[in-house]
Formats: C-alpha cells, structure tokens, sequence
C-alpha cells in the first residue's frame, strides 16, 4: 500500500511544471490559525491522491500488460503468417506433385492395360499352342499301344519269314545237291545212252530251269516289297522325326512366351511396388500436412489469449485461407475428376476383359471343330496303319530298327509329356500372378478412397480454422472497445490529477520531486563488480535535486523523503538493485526471470533524510538490466513533507 501512495503521489509532482509561480506567503497568525485546517485539507488530498494514485498505478500496469500483450501478439502475427505462406507453399508444392503423382497414375493405367492386352494375347497363343500340343500328344499317346501291337505282329510275322526262308533255304540246298547229283550221273553215263537218256535229260533241265525261274522271281518280288517296305520306313521316320522338329519347336517358342509373360508379370509387379511406394508416400506427406494443420490449431488456441490489435493482419491470414481454401477445392475438383476418367478406363478396360471371354469361347468352339477335324484325320490316319500294318508282314530285318526308334519316340513323347506339365504348371503360377495384380490394383483403388476422405477431412478442418479466426476478430474488437473505454479514463484521471496538481501549488509547500529513466542503449550490465546507475534520462526534475550525471539525489532541505525504482529485463537470470543513503545499503530488490520474456521488479521506501543526505542506486557484480525509449527501467522520488 505504502509502494502505491508513493507511486501515486510522485506522478503527482511529475505532472506539476517546472517553471510555475511560487503562491504568496501570509503573514505568521494567518498561517496558525489556518494550519490545522490546512493539515485536515491536506489529509484529506493526500489520501485522494494516494487513491487516485493506486488506481492509476493499476491501470498503468494493466496498460503495460496490453502493450506486452500487443507486442507478443504481433511478433506471434508475424509468425502465424509466416507459416501460414509457408503452410500455402508447402500445399501448393503437395497439389504439384499429387497433380504429377496423378498423371503418373494414369500413364501407367495406360501402360498397364496396354501390356494386358498384350498379355492377354501372348496367353491366348499360348493357350492355343498348349491345346494344339496336347491334342498332338493324345492322339501319338493313342496312336502307341496300336503301334507296338503292330509291331509285335510285324515281329512275329518276321520270324515266320525267317523260318519260311530257312526251309526254302534247305531245300534249296538240297535242290542244288540233287542237281549236282545228277550233273555227276550225266557225266558218268556213257556216250552210247546220250540219246536214250537226253529227252529225260531234257525235261528235268526244262523243270529245274523253271523252278530257278520262279524261285528268282519270288526273290525279285520279296526284294521288291522288302525295297518299298524301307522306303515307307525311311518315309515314317522322316514323318517322325519332323513331327519331332515340330515339337521341338512349338515347345521352344511357347518357353519363349512364357519367359515374356514372366518378365511382363514381374514388370507389373515392380510398377505395382512402385505405385505402392508412391501412394505411400503421398499418405506421409498427407500425415505431416495434418499434423502441420494441428500444431497451427495448437498454437492458435494458445494465441487466442494474447492477439489484440491485429484484426487487420488476422483478415489477411483469412483472406489467405480463403485463397488456400479455393485452391485446394480445385486441386479435388481435377482429382475427382481424374479418378472418374480412372474409372471410366477400369470399364472400359473391364469390356475388353469381357470381349477377350468371347474371343476365348470363340476360339474354344474352334478348338472343339478341330477336335473333330483332328479325330477324322486320326481315322484316316487308322486307315493308313491298316496299309502300314499290311505291308508290316514284309519288312524282315528292319522290324528291330523299328521297334527302338518307336521306343525312343515313346520316350520323346513321355518327356513332351512331362514338358507339357511344366507348361501348365507354370500357366497356372501366370494366372495366379495376374489374380494377385488385380488385387493389388482394387487395394490401391481403396487407398486412393482413403486418401479423398483424408482430404475432405482436411477441408473440414480448414473451414474450422476459418470460423475460429472469426471469432478471434470477434475477440480483437471487444478488446479495442475495452481499450478505448481504458483510455477515456485515463483521460479522466489526467484532469483530475491536474486539479489535484493546481490545488497543491496553492498550499504553498517546497517542491522537490524527480523521475528518470535507465538508458535508450538496451541492455545494462553484468559488470565485475557493483556499479552505481546513472539514470541519465530526466523525465521530472523539480527542485534540481536530482544529478543526472552522476546518478545522485541529494536532499536539499530535512525532511521525509519517498524513492520508488522499477527494473525490467528480457533474459533469463536474476535482476536486482541496491538502494543507497549515503553508501549504506537501505533497500535490495530481487527477482528471477526464469521465463525468457520481459520482467520486470519494482520497490519503493521512505527515508527520513537530513540537508545534504545522499540517494543512489547500485547494481550488484553479474547483474544486468534493459531498458530502451519506452522507459523500462525508472528510478523516481520526492519530498512528502518537511521536519
């Protein structure tokens, strides 16, 4: 209480000037008639004064905190705009690479389909190949058992051939030892039944001539079939061997596609890793945009406290919204419309699907019409065996020959077979390979939902901020009408302080009083060791009382005496003061800034002073202190009255 009378009574003096006109003395009785009313009077003032001067200590103070609160508020302005032109760029740049990411997307649908397509063809020849190899492969499956009967029959035919040809071989010999028999008897008979014995003679030449000549007949005729026989051999082997080249073949080009197909599919699979990849990191750029978008609603709630003053930048950042806010309303608009051309093409791309069904069942039809084409041929083909199978009974040696290359053909055809299997085995792993891709394509169709519904959350929360600015402006008006009703009484208060000022310059008492300021340089201090501060800005100076030189105030006549000082800084530490008379320490003020913004510490005292006592302030070793134009820093006193 005794700090507030003071304060008050020193802005008192301060408002009284310096050059006003002494009041008349009167006479001596006068003045003991008229003391005790004046003591009364002067009671009575000095009470209004330490009054008004509490009030207007306390509305000071609140106007210090407004102006603090102005000064944070806009510094905190600043900040907020900028990071709402940095939270705008950061959305622009965003917009620019999901417009890229976008059109990116769409590329590689394009592609994507394009190498379906393809696919879908490669697997369509494929699938024919695979039908055409497997009808092929029946048909010699069924061909076989037919073929190795044929070829036991051929076997058994053989040997009978063989035998057959043993016998005549015998008789042959035995044909030709009789000959030689009676080529010998012819020579032993004599001359003299040459003529009876040559028409006998005669005959068995004309018989044996005949039987050579039959025998070398039947000879020429079994060369011949045996000739035509390995001729239709040599025929089926080529036949054979190029239905083997053929399979070779179809079997080497359909490996070929089935490579092309694997490497299309993991070509897929890469793309789809990367569109992974890129929707994932679209979603991460999503989370630190919401999570910028929170910590501007976290600091906006904290500032919702302090902004005064700032309507006009506080539209700007709305008006900044706003723009935002159409922007980003565009940039969904054009992905909206994007993800429906997206769609659009999934349709059509699900009408080609259904098309290449027809085309499947199509060609099945015409597999079913060469099925039939194929069973014709093969009863042709039966037909052809039943000749082969006829002409089988002549072929002799060559049946052996036969029966391994029919056996190695056998084993040909088990690992086409086994080749074949692979082949479908690994169709199967292709189909579902492609099942997985579309998959993964309707998983990332969901995410790109998630993501709209993330960006309309966005939205939503945006428009919140906006309402909330709103209301802050709301806010910022009500406290300048409370401002200005503050500094309407503060008017008031000024005129009754003047009153106050003139009436005591008619009580007719000694004036002393003085009020100065720290510095206009900043920051005081720290120094090694205690030093004596010299406020060097006067603000009040009455009586002269006060050096500003040296920093002294010297009583200039008895009596009691308030001094009051306010230090502030804006660091972190400890800020304090010493109050002096005459080198002996009255009064240590402290306190701790352990916030690192303004501070400030303030104390008053009165001291009963004799004519020449010394007053000073001292500011102890590692101490610092601030103080610019606005006057942080004051060290202020005046004479309450004479003893």
């Amino acid at each position: 209480m005794a700090r507030r009378s003071a304060a008050l009574f020193l802005l008192l003096c301060c408002s009284v000037s310096r050059g006003q006109s002494e009041a008349s003395v009167p006479p001596p009785a006068v003045i003991s008639q008229a003391l005790p009313i004046l003591w009364d009077e002067l009671r009575g003032l000095k009470e209004l004064v330490l009054s008004l001067k509490a009030e207007e200590v306390g509305r000071r103070q609140i106007l210090r905190r407004v102006e603090s609160w102005l000064r944070d508020g806009e510094v905190q302005a600043e900040q907020q705009r900028r990071s709402l032109e940095g939270l705008k760029e950061e959305a622009l740049r965003q917009a620019e690479e999901l417009r890229g990411r976008v059109e990116e997307l769409e590329e590689q649908s394009k592609a994507r389909a394009a190498d379906v397509s393809t696919l879908q063809s490669r697997l369509n020849s494929s699938e024919r190949s695979t039908d055409d190899l497997k009808k092929k492969n029946s048909a010699l499956a069924a061909e076989l058992p037919f073929l190795q009967t044929r070829l036991r029959a051929s076997e058994s035919t053989v040997e009978q051939l063989r035998r057959k040809n043993a016998v005549l071989a015998a008789r042959l010999c035995n044909t030709e030892s009789l000959m030689e028999e009676l080529r010998q008897q012819i020579s032993e008979f004599p001359a003299s039944n040459a003529s009876s014995l040559t028409p006998d003679m005669l005959e068995l030449e004309a018989r044996l001539g005949a039987r050579l000549e039959e025998l070398s007949a039947d000879a020429e005729v079994e060369s011949a079939e045996v000739s035509a026989l390995g001729s239709r051999l040599s025929e089926a082997e080529r036949r054979l061997d190029e239905l083997h080249t053929q399979t070779s073949a179809v079997t080497a080009s359909w490996e070929e596609n089935l490579l092309a197909v694997k490497s299309q599919v993991q070509q897929l699979e890469l793309t789809g890793t990367a569109q992974t990849d890129s929707v994932k990191q679209l979603q991460l750029k999503l989370n630190s945009t919401e999570h910028q978008i929170h910590e501007l609603q976290t600091e906006t709630s904290d500032q919702s406290s302090k902004l005064t003053k700032l309507q006009t930048n506080v539209s700007a950042s709305a008006s900044l919204q706003g723009n935002l806010n159409t922007e980003i309303m565009n940039q969904l608009r054009d992905g909206e419309k994007r993800l429906e051309q997206l769609k659009a093409e999934h349709t059509a791309q699900t009408d080609s699907v259904k098309q290449l069904q027809l085309k499947l069942n199509s060609t099945e039809h015409q597999i079913h019409e060469l099925q039939t084409e194929t069973s014709d041929q093969s009863s042709k083909l039966t037909k052809l065996q039943t000749n082969v199978s006829a002409s089988a009974s002549l072929q002799g040696n060559l049946n052996t020959e036969m029966f391994t290359r029919l056996r190695r053909g056998d084993k040909q055809l088990e690992q086409l077979l086994s080749e074949h299997t692979a082949v479908d085995v690994r169709l199967r792993s292709s189909e579902t390979q492609l099942e997985q891709l579309d998959t993964r394509a309707a998983g990332r169709d969901i995410e790109l939902l998630a993501t709209k519904l993330r960006l309309n959350v966005t939205k939503r929360q945006v428009d919140e901020l906006t309402t909330q600015n709103t209301v802050r402006a709301a806010e910022l008006e009500s406290v300048s009408d409370r401002l200005t009703a503050a500094q309407r009484r503060a008017d008031e208060l000024q005129v009754r302080l003047n009153q106050l000022s003139a009436s005591s310059e008619e009580a007719g008492e000694l004036r002393v009083a003085f009020s100065a300021g720290l510095t206009d340089s900043g920051s005081v201090g720290p120094f090694d060791e205690e030093t004596t501060l010299i406020f060097s800005k006067i603000i009040t100076n009455i009586g002269e009382a006060y050096n500003q030189t040296a920093g002294v105030f010297t009583a200039p006549v008895s009596g009691l005496y308030v001094f009051s000082f306010t230090a502030a800084d804006y660091l972190k530490g400890y800020m304090g003061l010493y109050l002096y008379k005459n080198d002996k320490p009255i009064v240590f003020s402290l306190d701790l800034n352990d916030h690192g913004g303004y501070a400030s510490t303030s104390n008053a005292v009165c001291l009963q002073l004799e004519e020449g006592d010394r007053v000073h302030l001292g500011l102890p070793a590692s101490y610092r202190l601030y103080d610019d134009s606005r006057n942080f820093s004051v060290f202020s006193g005046f004479l309450l009255f004479h003893l």
